[in-house]
Protein backbone atom coordinates (compact mmCIF):
# COMPACT_ATOMS: atom_id res chain seq x y z
CA UNK A 1 0.00 0.00 0.00
CA UNK A 2 2.68 2.19 0.73
CA UNK A 3 4.38 1.59 -2.41
CA UNK A 4 1.34 1.92 -4.43
CA UNK A 5 0.90 5.47 -3.07
CA UNK A 6 4.36 6.58 -3.39
CA UNK A 7 4.17 5.44 -7.06
CA UNK A 8 0.81 7.67 -7.45
CA UNK A 9 2.35 10.33 -6.10
CA UNK A 10 5.36 10.20 -8.30
CA UNK A 11 2.80 9.88 -11.37
CA UNK A 12 0.87 13.09 -10.09
CA UNK A 13 4.02 14.81 -9.32
CA UNK A 14 7.08 13.19 -10.34
CA UNK A 15 7.62 15.52 -13.66
CA UNK A 16 9.52 14.80 -16.76
CA UNK A 17 12.00 12.54 -15.17
CA UNK A 18 9.09 10.44 -14.16
CA UNK A 19 7.15 10.80 -17.34
CA UNK A 20 10.19 8.86 -19.24
CA UNK A 21 9.84 6.21 -17.02
CA UNK A 22 6.18 5.56 -17.06
CA UNK A 23 6.23 5.88 -20.93
CA UNK A 24 8.81 3.36 -20.60
CA UNK A 25 6.65 0.73 -18.90
CA UNK A 26 3.65 1.32 -21.12
CA UNK A 27 4.79 -2.18 -23.41
CA UNK A 28 5.63 -3.86 -20.91
CA UNK A 29 2.41 -3.13 -19.53
CA UNK A 30 0.75 -3.78 -22.68
CA UNK A 31 2.73 -6.74 -23.29
CA UNK A 32 1.04 -8.31 -19.73
CA UNK A 33 -2.67 -6.99 -20.77
CA UNK A 34 -3.01 -8.50 -24.18
CA UNK A 35 -1.06 -11.67 -23.25
CA UNK A 36 -3.92 -14.69 -24.54
CA UNK A 37 -4.25 -15.76 -20.95
CA UNK A 38 -4.30 -12.52 -19.71
CA UNK A 39 -7.95 -12.74 -18.84
CA UNK A 40 -7.74 -16.60 -17.03
CA UNK A 41 -9.13 -16.43 -13.69
CA UNK A 42 -4.99 -17.17 -12.40
CA UNK A 43 -3.91 -13.63 -14.40
CA UNK A 44 -6.87 -11.65 -14.28
CA UNK A 45 -5.90 -9.59 -10.54
CA UNK A 46 -2.24 -9.00 -12.12
CA UNK A 47 -3.82 -8.26 -15.96
CA UNK A 48 -6.30 -5.78 -14.36
CA UNK A 49 -3.75 -4.14 -12.05
CA UNK A 50 -1.61 -3.62 -15.29
CA UNK A 51 -4.40 -2.12 -16.91
CA UNK A 52 -5.04 0.47 -13.58
CA UNK A 53 -0.83 1.34 -13.92
CA UNK A 54 -1.72 2.40 -17.26
CA UNK A 55 -4.87 4.29 -16.18
CA UNK A 56 -3.02 6.49 -13.79
CA UNK A 57 -0.51 6.92 -16.32
CA UNK A 58 -2.46 8.19 -18.74
CA UNK A 59 -4.42 10.19 -16.16
CA UNK A 60 -1.02 11.56 -14.09
CA UNK A 61 2.00 11.95 -16.24
CA UNK A 62 1.07 10.88 -20.06
CA UNK A 63 3.73 13.77 -21.33
CA UNK A 64 6.19 11.55 -22.76
CA UNK A 65 3.96 9.10 -24.55
CA UNK A 66 4.56 9.38 -27.98
CA UNK A 67 0.85 8.49 -28.69
CA UNK A 68 -1.89 9.14 -25.79
CA UNK A 69 -4.30 8.58 -28.08
CA UNK A 70 -3.89 5.50 -29.43
CA UNK A 71 -3.04 4.55 -26.22
CA UNK A 72 -6.41 5.71 -24.89
CA UNK A 73 -7.88 3.71 -27.56
CA UNK A 74 -6.36 0.65 -26.54
CA UNK A 75 -7.14 1.51 -22.88
CA UNK A 76 -10.93 1.81 -23.83
CA UNK A 77 -10.80 -1.63 -25.32
CA UNK A 78 -9.81 -3.32 -21.89
CA UNK A 79 -12.35 -2.48 -20.47
CA UNK A 80 -14.15 -3.77 -18.31
CA UNK A 81 -12.35 -4.39 -15.10
CA UNK A 82 -14.42 -5.72 -12.17
CA UNK A 83 -11.79 -8.06 -10.27
CA UNK A 84 -10.05 -5.56 -7.76
CA UNK A 85 -12.34 -2.36 -6.43
CA UNK A 86 -9.53 0.11 -5.31
CA UNK A 87 -8.33 0.11 -8.48
CA UNK A 88 -11.65 -0.14 -10.65
CA UNK A 89 -12.38 3.18 -8.88
CA UNK A 90 -9.26 4.62 -10.72
CA UNK A 91 -10.75 3.10 -13.82
CA UNK A 92 -14.08 3.80 -13.51
CA UNK A 93 -12.88 7.56 -12.62
CA UNK A 94 -10.73 7.89 -15.37
CA UNK A 95 -13.29 6.77 -18.30
CA UNK A 96 -15.47 9.13 -16.48
CA UNK A 97 -13.39 12.06 -17.03
CA UNK A 98 -12.91 11.04 -20.46
CA UNK A 99 -16.51 10.75 -20.87
CA UNK A 100 -17.60 13.70 -18.94
CA UNK A 101 -15.08 15.92 -21.08
CA UNK A 102 -16.75 14.70 -23.97
CA UNK A 103 -13.23 12.85 -25.57
CA UNK A 104 -13.88 11.69 -28.82
CA UNK A 105 -11.54 8.58 -28.39
CA UNK A 106 -13.79 7.19 -25.88
CA UNK A 107 -16.99 8.40 -27.23
CA UNK A 108 -16.75 7.19 -30.86
CA UNK A 109 -17.53 8.90 -34.03
CA UNK A 110 -21.42 10.30 -34.00
CA UNK A 111 -21.18 8.92 -30.27
CA UNK A 112 -20.98 5.30 -31.35
CA UNK A 113 -19.04 3.84 -28.55
CA UNK A 114 -22.27 4.79 -26.03
CA UNK A 115 -23.38 1.06 -26.57
CA UNK A 116 -20.10 0.02 -25.03
CA UNK A 117 -19.60 2.46 -22.35
CA UNK A 118 -23.72 1.70 -21.41
CA UNK A 119 -22.19 -2.03 -21.07
CA UNK A 120 -19.23 -1.19 -19.45
CA UNK A 121 -21.14 0.72 -16.66
CA UNK A 122 -23.73 -2.01 -16.27
CA UNK A 123 -21.03 -4.85 -16.03
CA UNK A 124 -19.36 -2.90 -13.25
CA UNK A 125 -22.23 -2.32 -11.22
CA UNK A 126 -23.60 -6.08 -11.98
CA UNK A 127 -19.80 -7.70 -11.16
CA UNK A 128 -20.09 -4.63 -8.22
CA UNK A 129 -16.63 -3.49 -9.49
CA UNK A 130 -17.08 -0.10 -7.30
CA UNK A 131 -19.03 -0.06 -4.49
CA UNK A 132 -22.57 1.81 -4.21
CA UNK A 133 -23.09 4.71 -2.94
CA UNK A 134 -19.72 5.63 -3.84
CA UNK A 135 -18.60 9.22 -5.15
CA UNK A 136 -17.51 7.19 -8.92
CA UNK A 137 -20.58 5.02 -8.86
CA UNK A 138 -22.93 8.30 -8.40
CA UNK A 139 -20.46 9.56 -12.13
CA UNK A 140 -21.58 6.48 -13.80
CA UNK A 141 -24.93 6.70 -12.61
CA UNK A 142 -25.33 10.32 -13.78
CA UNK A 143 -23.77 9.02 -17.52
CA UNK A 144 -26.08 6.47 -17.34
CA UNK A 145 -29.56 9.04 -16.83
CA UNK A 146 -27.85 11.08 -19.42
CA UNK A 147 -28.21 8.32 -21.74
CA UNK A 148 -31.38 7.18 -20.36
CA UNK A 149 -32.79 10.32 -21.23
CA UNK A 150 -32.15 10.48 -24.66
CA UNK A 151 -35.15 7.57 -26.23
CA UNK A 152 -33.04 6.91 -29.02
CA UNK A 153 -29.81 6.58 -27.61
CA UNK A 154 -31.61 4.36 -24.21
CA UNK A 155 -33.06 2.17 -27.31
CA UNK A 156 -29.79 1.53 -29.14
CA UNK A 157 -27.93 1.08 -25.61
CA UNK A 158 -29.86 0.23 -22.59
CA UNK A 159 -32.04 -2.10 -24.08
CA UNK A 160 -29.84 -4.35 -25.49
CA UNK A 161 -28.39 -4.79 -21.76
CA UNK A 162 -28.65 -8.22 -20.04
CA UNK A 163 -31.59 -8.32 -17.48
CA UNK A 164 -29.69 -8.63 -14.96
CA UNK A 165 -27.33 -5.90 -15.81
CA UNK A 166 -30.21 -3.74 -15.97
CA UNK A 167 -31.46 -4.84 -12.73
CA UNK A 168 -28.16 -3.73 -11.03
CA UNK A 169 -27.85 -0.55 -12.73
CA UNK A 170 -31.71 -0.03 -11.18
CA UNK A 171 -30.35 -0.94 -7.83
CA UNK A 172 -26.91 1.35 -7.73
CA UNK A 173 -29.65 4.27 -8.42
CA UNK A 174 -32.29 2.48 -5.71
CA UNK A 175 -29.61 2.33 -3.49
CA UNK A 176 -27.77 5.75 -4.06
CA UNK A 177 -31.19 7.60 -3.63
CA UNK A 178 -31.62 5.56 -0.03
CA UNK A 179 -28.21 7.08 0.60
CA UNK A 180 -29.10 10.35 -0.49
CA UNK A 181 -32.27 10.46 1.40
CA UNK A 182 -30.82 9.37 4.46
CA UNK A 183 -28.07 11.94 4.69
CA UNK A 184 -30.79 14.78 4.04
CA UNK A 185 -32.43 13.24 7.32
CA UNK A 186 -29.49 13.03 8.76
CA UNK A 187 -28.64 16.76 7.85
CA UNK A 188 -32.28 18.02 8.60
CA UNK A 189 -31.99 16.82 11.91
CA UNK A 190 -28.58 18.00 12.78
CA UNK A 191 -29.97 21.79 11.66
CA UNK A 192 -33.09 21.11 14.09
Amino acid sequence: LYLSGYILLNLQFGGEQFALTCAQAIPLLVEVIMAPDSREPENVNPTENAISAVTKILKYNKTAITNPNEMIALWFNWLPVVEDEDEALHVYGYMSDLIQSNNPIILGVNNCNLPRIASIIATCFYREAVPVPHPEAERLLGIMKEIESNPNLSQACISSLPAEQKAAVESAYQVTAAAAATAAAAAAAGTQ
